[in-house]
């Protein structure tokens, strides 16, 4: 529907639930689809809509053991932490954290569990930022950047392998 993911951007998959979350980055959302019940006939769940904290929302990771989808803004250059374990027909918002410098166009989005921490991409900021959503998830905080318009010039996904403590960007 267009209504709740106009322009449908990323994607992260809760197996568990058989959820699919969706960002439109037309809509400023974040869509809950029911992919598990029924996959030959999808069905709309809930969604979060908020210009503030997800304008051009683009990225989505999912914590499953939390219940918490992260959702980045790229217009907003933000990070958003949206309830979507609680009430999943009505997703509520948890913390965010924006940064021009340091998530300049946020994109993509990791999340290490084990940690606490959220890795966002700034495509305008050629940057990666290591936020901590763990500690206080109703305000998050900065740990450490890098960028780079030499080596991660307009970043856009990342990925992270845990057991080694890399960032792909």
């Amino acid at each position: 529907s267009s209504t709740y993911i106009d322009g449908a951007s990323g994607v992260a998959i809760d197996t568990s639930k058989g959820y699919a979350y969706v960002t439109g980055a037309s809509s400023d959302s974040l869509a809950i689809i029911d992919v598990g019940a029924d996959p030959s006939s999808p069905s709309f769940v809930g969604s979060y809509s908020n210009y503030a904290y997800i304008w051009g929302a683009r990225g989505v990771a999912i914590d499953t053991s939390k219940g918490y989808a992260y959702v980045t803004g790229y217009n907003s250059d933000s990070l958003a932490i949206i309830d979507v374990g609680t009430d999943p027909s009505s997703p509520s918002l948890v913390g965010s954290y924006s940064s021009a410098t340091y998530i300049d166009g946020a994109r993509g989005v990791a999340i290490d569990t084990s940690k606490g921490y959220a890795y966002v991409t700034g495509y305008y900021s050629d940057s990666l930022a290591i936020i901590d959503v763990g500690t206080d998830p109703y305000n998050p905080s900065l740990v450490g950047s890098y960028s780079s318009d030499t080596y991660i010039d307009g970043a856009r996904g990342v990925a992270i392998d845990t057991s080694k403590g890399y960032a792909y960007v």
